[in-house]
């Protein structure tokens, strides 16, 4: 089975997507390249119709890595979402990045 645009195609730059990454993830520990997955927790409308349920996977690598230090700045690793899968099994190739808006700024 082919793989098709994720049906986010319409949603403006910046859009969020509330998610859960499934692995453990750590700027001490992980490598560029390392593969996660992480699944969507708030479904996303537009134009009052669900276009990403919740339940949806998200698929993709870490591309950077940044350890924190004192003078370097913050420690920071960089996503990239490559693939993703609705409830009901559709797979769709992606084209996304990943912000964290966990933390207070």
């Amino acid at each position: 089975m082919g793989r098709r645009p994720f049906p986010h195609r319409g949603l403006r730059e910046g859009t969020l997507l509330k998610t859960r990454i499934r692995e453990d993830l750590s700027t001490a520990s992980t490598l560029p390249g390392t593969k996660f997955t992480a699944e969507v927790m708030e479904p996303v409308e537009k134009d009052g119709r669900v276009i990403i349920p919740i339940g949806s996977i998200l698929e993709g690598q870490v591309t950077a890595v940044r350890n924190g230090r004192r003078i370097a700045g913050a420690a920071a690793l960089h996503l990239e979402t490559r693939a993703g899968t609705l409830p009901d099994g559709t797979h769709y190739v992606v084209h996304a990045q990943w912000t964290d808006t966990s933390r207070s700024e």
